[in-house]
């Protein structure tokens, strides 16, 4: 593939405005919405429909290694807070139907709404979701059990993650709403304090 022909995937997927690129030795492809259903299409204009439910979806994002498409789908608040799906771009075969925070697990949530997803590892995601205007929640849910593994919560727009996906950095006594001479910033490294000592 030239160096063209990737500029113009590249380019076709910051026009389509929602997609993003995965590139591989095969080329690049983009995964996109279109009304409410999700499609592929490679550099070599071939577009691929992923899903054909009609259900709103955001959010679709390429694993890292470029695998696995995973992406949010609307489902009733009185079922669960949001609605994961990982799906396998080449057969468009669901791997994954996780409820994130079901209502039947009986735990309060204090957020609102999940806002944006990010790949951590081949088989963890990171959920962000917004508590009050400057802390965010990010729950790790394992893509293989469907479970939630970690939850860490951070003052400055949520946590930050090691390249392996094995650690976060977060800050906390920050929150928006105490003024700035009773601010106390703390940085925990996996839900530990490094600073102050």
């Amino acid at each position: 593939m030239t160096n063209r022909s990737k500029f113009c995937a590249l380019l076709l997927a910051f026009a389509i405005g929602i997609g993003y690129a995965y590139s591989q030795s095969a080329g690049i492809k983009v995964v996109y919405r279109k009304g409410n259903d999700l499609f592929t299409i490679g550099a070599d204009g071939k577009q691929l429909s992923l899903t054909n439910d009609g259900v709103p979806k955001g959010n679709p994002l390429w694993s890292k290694d470029g695998t696995k498409i995973a992406f949010e789908r609307q489902i009733d608040e009185a079922v669960a807070l949001d609605n994961l799906i990982v799906m396998d771009p080449e057969t468009g075969r669901t791997l994954g139907d996780i409820r994130i925070r079901p209502t039947s697990s009986g735990e309060m949530d204090s957020i609102r709404y999940i806002e944006r997803i990010e790949w951590l590892t081949t088989d963890k995601i990171a959920a962000y979701g917004s508590i009050n205007p400057s802390t965010v929640d990010v729950l790790i849910i394992d893509t293989k059990t469907g479970k939630e593994t970690m939850d860490y919560t951070d003052d400055s727009g949520g946590a930050a993650f090691s390249p392996d996906g094995e650690h976060a950095a977060t800050i906390n006594g920050m929150p928006h709403f105490s003024q700035e001479s009773e601010r106390a910033p703390e940085l925990d490294i996996d839900n530990l304090r490094v600073y102050p000592a």
